[in-house]
């Protein structure tokens, strides 16, 4: 069987190639495989193949006929000085439908090994894809833009259902609640969850601006409109968003001569820039951001009752967060891992004494003050868990304003004055109080409050909750936890 040079060189490039023929002696074996065996290509050629390779089936195929795939064998590797085990392919050889010879080929070096190896790589592998389908959870959730809204008390679970009702439509939007609640976060989610979310979302801050510069800032103007003003023009804001949405924020701001022409703009889907005589099509929902009472205003004539019933066609009262406080735990570990992640640190999370004493605060600044209290407690607490000692600022806070349970309480005492002597605030530095006894002079407090407002309001919990300035859900788990039955 002779054999050109150059298949004898593609044949090199095999590992562990060998050829038999018909009487199951070695016609090639190329010099990996020599290697393998420890010896050379010539001692090999022309002896049994059964007698050069221990434990092959080559001579099986002789007589089925039939090739084998994937076959393992174990072989001692006379390069490694130890036993391997490969997988192989055995193929018979035919001519002129006559069987003539067989070959071999290893397709798998060291099945052990190779496994082995394939084991770790498939862990790496699975590992990664554990990462990206946690990945893709987070930013399923981070455009999922309801469960950006931490918090699952009845007025906010209430509230997102109403966004979900109306994301659909093009409806204005008037989101109203003090500072700090995040009424800006409810206006992205309206527009994310809305059939523009595609399209841009665009916001102005009413109070930021000069008066002015705000119908600029909202219309924009033609080239030459005023000094200063740019030699081509420039775009407004409800220009940029254009088939979006647009935030009006700190909308009871805006001067009266502005809001006149907002409600011709909302009527007509159509403004004029500064300076320009032509009117220019737009496609926009309004969303009106505001702290402020509006009927107040426009009681005082600073704020066009017209405008006011068509920026109102859907309202969203956000409430304050000392009226959700069932959504402080679950506000101060989204916090807590945001500013994990943001800063690196490792906070464990915050123990039951803080927890509680953030219950007591009545929050004046709502949820953006929480936010930084923790973002402080979490530089403070790196890799630890968040306790009370940490906590002597906002302890002294809450002393100083008397704010521990709302001030509606009129002989309502301040945190710390029915401490012992050895304790009290203005005798004893923060720094060096008794936690634990802070903790429970902090429940004794809030339990003698509670009684105290019942007692006030003969036993009638709605009064008591109102009295209190907490929400009826809020008081009847203190009942629970107090034990109070009255």
């Amino acid at each position: 069987m002779k054999v050109s040079r150059l298949l004898l060189d593609a044949l090199e490039t095999f590992p562990n190639f060998v050829i038999i023929d018909k009487n199951a002696k070695i016609v090639y074996l190329n010099d990996s495989y020599a290697n393998l065996l420890g010896i050379s290509q010539e001692h090999a050629i022309g002896q049994p193949v059964v007698d050069i390779i221990p434990g092959t089936r080559m001579a099986e195929i002789l007589k089925t006929g039939k090739p084998e795939i994937g076959h393992l064998m174990t072989l001692y590797d006379h390069t490694k000085q130890q036993d391997i085990t490969i997988a192989c392919n055995r193929m018979p050889i035919y001519r002129d439908g006559q069987l003539i010879g067989a070959a071999a080929v290893t397709i798998m070096q060291d099945v052990v090994h190779t496994v082995s190896q394939l084991n770790t790589e498939l862990s790496a592998v699975r590992k990664e894809n554990e990462y990206y389908k946690h990945e893709l959870n987070m930013l399923r959730n981070q455009f999922d833009s309801l469960n950006r809204i931490v918090g699952h008390s009845t007025a906010l679970t209430e509230i997102k259902q109403t966004i979900s009702d109306y994301t659909a439509s093009n409806l204005p939007i008037l989101i109203t609640g003090e500072t700090g609640v995040g009424k800006e976060l409810f206006a992205r989610a309206i527009h994310e969850l809305s059939p523009r979310k595609l399209n841009p979302y665009v916001k102005i801050n009413c109070a930021a601006i000069p008066a002015e510069l705000l119908e600029s800032e909202l219309f924009g103007y033609e080239a030459g409109a005023f000094s200063g003003a740019s030699k081509t023009g420039k775009p407004g804001k409800f220009e940029l968003a254009n088939q979006g949405t647009l935030l009006l924020d700190e909308i009871g701001e805006m001067p009266l001569t502005l809001q006149s022409k907002l409600l011709r703009v909302l009527q007509e889907q159509e403004i004029e820039r500064v300076g320009g005589v032509k009117t220019i099509q737009i496609n926009v929902r309004i969303i009106c951001c505001t702290n402020q009472n509006l009927q107040q205003l426009i009681r005082e004539k600073k704020f066009r009752s017209d405008l006011y019933y068509r920026i109102n066609t859907v309202e969203l009262k956000i409430p304050p967060l000392r009226d959700r406080k069932e959504d402080i735990p679950e506000l101060t570990e989204h916090f807590i891992q945001k500013y994990n992640n943001e800063h690196d640190t490792h906070v464990v999370g915050a123990n039951t004494d803080v927890l509680q004493l953030f219950q007591t605060y009545q929050w004046p600044g709502n949820v953006r003050e929480l936010e930084h209290i923790v973002e402080r407690l979490c530089t403070i607490n790196q890799n630890q868990i968040i306790t009370p000692k940490s906590c002597g600022f906002l302890i002294d806070q809450i002393s100083n304003t008397q704010q521990f349970l709302g001030n509606k309480i009129a002989d309502s005492e301040p945190l710390l004055a029915k401490s012992e002597p050895a304790h009290t605030a203005t005798s004893v530095p923060a720094s060096e109080m008794s936690w634990n006894d802070l903790a429970q002079k902090i429940q004794t407090t809030e339990r003698e409050a509670i009684i105290q407002a019942l007692l006030q309001t003969n036993g009638n919990k709605a009064k008591a909750a109102r009295l209190l300035n907490i929400d009826r859900s809020s008081l009847y788990y203190k009942l629970k936890k107090y034990n109070i039955t009255k």
